[in-house]
């Protein structure tokens, strides 16, 4: 038995991992700091979100998301979100709210406070 023939035999049994989007592969670039969509046409990554709140879009600089995800695919672009595990310290902001009570936020070492990071929307729990 050779390594080749042993990972044949366990992938027959486990299953066999699917191939990643075409659109996965190559080229990546993400980041914050791009204002509306007439720049986004010019470079290669999106900050969509409000006030960088996660589960939410800025509909202001971004008013029409499905054109603007057409027009990048017409360029080979795809569009592919971020979400990272960090919710702003903000009363106003639904997330914030809804889980705090739930108690969802991961705990510190003592496993008793929400543990407080700081990640792009600044002080956030994760």
């Amino acid at each position: 038995s050779n390594p080749q023939s042993l990972y044949q035999k366990y992938t027959h049994l486990t299953g066999r991992m699917a191939l990643p989007p075409m659109s996965s592969l190559g080229y990546h670039q993400c980041q914050w700091n791009y204002k509306d969509e007439r720049e986004v046409y010019t470079v290669h990554g999106i900050k969509h979100t409000y006030g960088k709140r996660y589960f939410t879009w800025d509909n202001k600089l971004f008013p029409i998301p499905i054109e603007t995800q057409d027009k990048l695919a017409s360029q080979e672009r795809r569009m592919v979100t971020i979400v990272d595990p960090c919710i702003e310290h903000d009363n106003h902001y639904y997330v914030y709210k809804q889980a705090m009570p739930e108690g969802l936020y991961i705990k510190n070492n003592t496993g008793k406070k929400d543990f407080d990071g700081c990640c792009w929307p600044g002080s956030s729990l994760q």
